[in-house]
């Protein structure tokens, strides 16, 4: 198949990858979508591109994963860096306090982690 005859259930959002590899991949792709960065091979009119924040975009993502189970729970953004991983194979999840604090591994050493792991500790001892 010719690169101009691909549709969009060939690959990108429409994609049928189900493992958290594909769906890193995915989800990241409707996270630079939402922020109005369309996908090679698709044409958007300009006033329908979504223009959100990084923030607002996850938003949505998260909303899609934890009510509507469209895409994978394991997938998280690290609220140090802001980069997309798969939870399940790297990164921390520290679930204390008001809501879930996600790390990837390139940040886990960081000074916010060790911030919030010292928040931890005083709060649960």
């Amino acid at each position: 198949m010719s690169e101009s005859e691909k549709t969009s259930n060939d690959e990108g959002f429409g994609s049928s990858d189900c493992s958290t590899d594909g769906q890193v991949e995915v989800i990241d792709q409707l996270h630079r979508f939402l922020q109005g960065e369309v996908p090679d091979g698709y044409r958007i009119g300009e006033e329908r591109v979504p223009k959100l924040t990084a923030d607002q975009a996850w938003t949505v993502i998260w909303y899609v994963q934890e009510l509507h189970q469209q895409l994978s729970v394991e997938i998280e953004r690290c609220d140090v860096c802001g980069e997309i991983y798969d939870s399940a194979n790297s990164g921390d999840c520290l679930d204390y306090g008001e809501s879930p604090h996600h790390f990837c591994d390139g940040c886990y050493y960081s000074e916010e982690h060790r911030a919030k792991v010292g928040q931890v500790r005083r709060t649960t001892a």
